[in-house]
């Protein structure tokens, strides 16, 4: 199981760049990398994944959910109120698949009040 957060107050994300969660508070396995913001399974099985973000009131942002290149699922907050969203996913993944988060659209990912809304966490259900 892995769980990070993002820290970065206001941080310019560039077009499809991995969002790099860069406070790991749970890396059990060793799978996930602040350094490259991805968590790579450690075996086969089926995981669990979920990620909340909150953007900046004064834009918007889209997340993409991946399995290594492949677009599984996004999330979606709009401008104004510091929006929030979040998704769960149960994924299968092969030992060495990567599953990360990618910014599509939007300018800031907002992680104020020490960057806890923007979260990205993994856990192993079942292994197979």
């Amino acid at each position: 199981s892995f769980l990070a957060w993002y820290s970065k107050h206001n941080k310019q994300l560039g077009n499809n760049e991995a969002v790099k969660y860069n406070q790991v508070i749970e890396n059990l396995g060793n799978g996930y990398s602040p350094s490259t913001g991805k968590f790579t399974a450690p075996v086969t099985g089926i995981y669990s994944i979920s990620v909340t973000m909150m953007s900046a009131r004064t834009n918007f942002m889209h997340l993409r959910i991946m399995k290594n290149s492949q677009f599984l699922t996004a999330l979606f907050s709009n401008k104004e109120t510091y929006p929030q969203a979040s998704t769960t996913l149960n994924v299968f993944l092969k030992k060495g698949d990567t599953a990360w988060v990618q910014r599509q659209t939007g300018r800031v990912l907002e992680a104020h009040m020490n960057g806890r809304f923007n979260v990205f966490s993994g856990v192993l259900i079942t292994p197979m």
